[in-house]
């Protein structure tokens, strides 16, 4: 349900980061997926009408009703849980030049530590 991308993409790479955990905790290094998934995972954008028209149909009907559970599910998260990155992973890319350098590297700053709110 593309709709809801962009408000389960941190629990989604938060899922990821702790299954590559455990396989690379479990398995060794050589069984790591790191390198093998550096981008975000996108199946195919290729699809005939007729799925198209079909996902259409359940997204209108159903978009409402998953929101709500994702919503509900949440709130009944304790703060410390909800707040941890292992929980949801989520990051502001925020564009931005070094006054000294033509392009500047990127800098990472954790969740919540830029005055920031949101979730």
């Amino acid at each position: 349900m593309p709709k809801i991308d962009a408000h389960v993409a941190g629990e989604c790479q938060a899922l990821l980061l702790n299954f590559e955990c455990l396989i690379a905790g479990e398995f060794g290094l050589d069984y790591s997926i790191t390198d093998a998934l550096s981008i975000p995972l996108q199946t195919s954008t290729l699809r005939n009408e007729a799925r198209t028209s079909a996902m259409r149909s359940m997204q209108a009907n159903h978009y409402r009703e998953v929101m709500d559970y994702i919503e509900s599910y949440r709130s009944e998260l304790p703060d410390s849980v909800y707040a941890d990155p292992s929980y949801s992973f989520r990051v502001y890319l925020i564009y931005g030049l070094d006054s000294f350098e033509p392009f500047s590297r990127s800098h990472f700053r954790p969740y919540g530590t830029m005055g920031l709110t949101g979730g």
